[in-house]
């Protein structure tokens, strides 16, 4: 085998073992010396033994572990694409968004989430797919509310009742989602 032949095998070699070893080197060069608290990754969500019957305990139930709400309407680190549980519910725009849509900011801020509606027009939204202004549930979230199965149509009023009075204790966050 002449010396050009042997160097084009090795470049390949090169490029093959770059392709592995370069992102786990990049991880390991931006996360060294970080501690757990330092790096935003998924956390872990578990929900409790029995479901809660009513009230603002059964809301967050229903948002955290039926609904899995934060999965859209919680922003992802833009490296990880882990959620930001410390802008739980505050939107995420299009480019981190699921499917490629924006999911609005949820938390009750009154600028930028759905602060300024009512519990009755949360639970209207949700059983209906209708937003205060007149405009209409599209995309992902319209297809949450009518199901293919069942959606949040097709929950109780006091489920409906429970999700909203939760979405208004939250922590307001300020997040405009363009």
């Amino acid at each position: 085998m002449n010396l050009l032949n042997r160097l084009k095998i090795q470049h390949k070699l090169a490029l093959l073992c770059s392709a592995f070893l370069l992102p786990i080197g990049i991880l390991t060069y931006l996360f060294i010396g970080q501690t757990e608290k330092d790096v935003t990754f998924a956390a872990k969500e578990t929900p409790p033994a029995a479901a809660p019957v009513s009230g603002v305990a059964r809301g967050e139930y229903l948002v955290r572990a039926v609904g899995h709400c934060g999965e859209c309407h919680t922003p992802r680190s833009a490296m990880t694409m882990a959620v930001d549980n410390n802008r739980f519910l505050a939107g995420n725009p299009k480019k981190t968004g699921p499917e490629g849509q924006l999911s609005p900011n949820i938390t009750p801020d009154k600028d930028t989430g759905i602060g300024s509606w009512t519990e009755d027009q949360i639970v209207t939204y949700l059983g209906t797919g209708n937003r205060p202004d007149g405009d209409v549930a599209g995309g992902l979230m319209g297809e949450s509310i009518q199901g293919t199965l069942a959606g949040y149509k097709d929950m109780t009023k006091a489920d409906l009742q429970a999700i909203a009075k939760y979405l208004k204790v939250i922590p307001a966050v300020k997040n405009k989602i363009e």
